[in-house]
Order: structure tokens, then sequence, then C-alpha cells
């Protein structure tokens, strides 16, 4: 019977043959959660580990009680917006026109060096020209990771070049600001919260070093230049250890982030608006642009509304405005 019915439901009986790639396309058509990397080896692994303990998590907490809430959120949230960056690639769809990919890629670049250099001046207080100078770095960090696709290979590594070399030279000037500052910077916090400095410098330190030295030996025709979408970019590295470390953060220094509470640190709002922009690239990567747009036009509320007075059709959602550090 069983043979029958195989025999009934196979393709020569049905008259048609069955494209397993065709279906597949046209499955991520429409569903860009499925657009993901194929990982193999040593990054399919990793992945997988994180997946398990993601699992057992909640699995854990299903059957004998969540965690506080706080932390609860925040270990979901390190581990799935982790594995987003390792998992959802940079481009999930063929480029069909060039044009307007790049005035999208060049947008996107925009909007990444906005958030970053108003975040960062609203918080540290920076002087105009500091302020200029972050917004041309998160628009060339953000411009180098979307458009390596888009360049012949030569430029593609020299893209990989600066941009490893800007990364540890940012990672240099963060850390010995943070040593020149170690007793504000550690505060009351614990000894974990230490150990977590350390490890997310090293996290993000040892993949630039590879990416320099991938794109060093490039240069001297060691090895060629490939774009393999179904492996994983060292910057892609890098995001997913600062994603991680974000959201643990929290966990790792609850107590004193619990006794500030209303009162957050320039540590706080530093690492918030990174959140910020590694929520919105990651909602992107899995759900879509749609709600990336939505809460970019959120943020944009808070910020604008004392703008929408006078100005018909808008005069109704003026309010006061938020800072970017209140945001």
């Amino acid at each position: 019977m069983a043979k029958e019915t195989q025999n009934a439901t196979s393709p020569e009986v049905l008259g048609y043959q069955v494209d397993e790639e065709k279906v597949k396309e046209l499955v991520e058509t429409f569903d860009p959660e499925l657009r993901f990397r194929k990982l193999k080896g040593a990054a399919a692994k990793v992945a997988l580990a994180m997946c398990i303990i993601l699992a057992l998590f909640h699995i854990y907490t299903a059957g004998f009680g969540v965690l506080q809430e706080w932390k609860h959120r925040c270990f979901h949230l390190s581990f799935v917006l982790s594995l987003i960056f390792l998992v959802y690639p940079t481009r999930k769809v063929p480029i069909k026109h060039a044009t307007l990919t790049w005035i999208y890629e060049i947008i996107f670049s925009l909007f990444t060096g906005i958030i970053l250099s108003l975040g960062l001046r609203s918080v540290l207080k920076l002087e105009m020209p500091t302020t200029v100078f972050v917004f041309c770095l998160g628009f060339f960090l953000a411009f180098a990771m979307k458009t390596r696709d888009l360049f012949p290979p030569q430029k593609a590594n020299f893209l990989d070049l600066t941009a490893s070399i800007a990364g540890l030279a940012v990672l240099a000037y963060a850390s010995a600001v943070i040593l020149q500052n170690w007793k504000a910077y550690v505060d009351e916090s614990s000894a974990g919260f230490v150990i977590w400095t350390f490890g997310i410098m090293a996290g993000l330190t040892i993949p630039l070093i590879f990416m320099l030295r991938r794109a060093v030996q490039i240069l001297r025709g060691e090895k060629t230049f490939r774009l393999d979408p179904q492996k994983i970019p060292y910057f892609e590295m890098v995001l997913a250890v600062i994603a991680f470390g974000l959201s643990s953060y929290i966990i790792v220094d609850f107590d004193q982030f619990v006794f500030r509470a209303g009162y957050p640190n320039v540590r706080d709002l530093v690492i918030g608006n990174f959140a910020i922009l590694l929520i919105l690239e990651g909602t992107r990567r899995s759900i879509g642009l749609p709600l990336a747009i939505l809460g970019l036009l959120a943020l944009a509320f808070c910020h604008l509304g004392p703008y929408f007075v006078g100005i018909p059709g808008l005069d109704f959602f003026a309010h006061r405005g938020y800072s970017p550090s209140r945001i």
C-alpha cells in the first residue's frame, strides 16, 4: 500500500519534476527568516552549541520558573542577537538594480553614522569636529560592511584592510581611555564586570587581527580574495561579540545597574547607543527592512517632537522631545 502511494505521488505520475532549489528560492522570497547561511565546520558547531544552550535555558525556565525578568530577557537577547549576525548574511537577496542598491547602501550608512554620532555626542559631550569624525567613522564602517560584494576583489580587500585597522585603532583608543579612568569605569561593579570587560576586548581584538592578517596576505598575493556568502566574515564575528556583550552587560553588572535605576552612568548610555544600532540591524537581517524602518521612525519621533509644532498634519504629534541620551 505504501509503495502504491509513493508511486502515485512520484514526479513521473504527477507529470512534473520538483526542483528543490527553485522551491527553496521561492520560499525565501516571501519569508526573509529563511534566508540564512548554511554553516559548516566549526562555525556550524558554535551556532549549534549556542542554540542548544538557549533551548535548554528556556526549557528549564519554563519548568522551574523564570529568572528575574531583566536577566531573563538579557540572556535570551544575548544569544539570539549574536546568532543573527552569525547566521544571517548582510545581503540576503541577489542584486537586481545596481543603482538602487548603491543608493540604499549610502542611506543605510548615513543613518548609521547619524545615530552613532548624535548618541555619543549627547552622552560624551563631544565637540563638533569630534562628532563629525565619529559620523565619518560610523559611515565608513557601515559602508564597508554593506558594500563588500559591490566592489571588485582588490577594492573589497582594501575595504577590509582599512576597516580592520580602523577597528583596532578604536579598540586601542577605548582601552587607553578605560585604563586611564579605570577607577571611575569600574566604580562599584563586581569582579565579574572586570572579567566581562577583558573578555569582550579580547573577543573583539582577535577577529580584527585575523581580518587584518588575511587582508595583508591577499595584498601580498599569498591568498586570493573570495567572497563566500555561506561563510562568516570576520567583521560579522565582531558584531556577534558586541551583540553578546551588550546584553550580558546587564547580567554581570545587575546589582549596580538596578542600584542606579533612573540615573544611568556614561557606560550605560554608550552601551545603549550601540545596542540601538545592533538591534535595528539585527531586525533588518532577520525579519526584514519594514520593521527596522518602523524602529527608525519611532526614534525620529522621540527626537523630533518639538520640530512638529506649526507643521500642518504633524502639529498634533508635537511634544517636548527627548535627547539622544534620554532615548
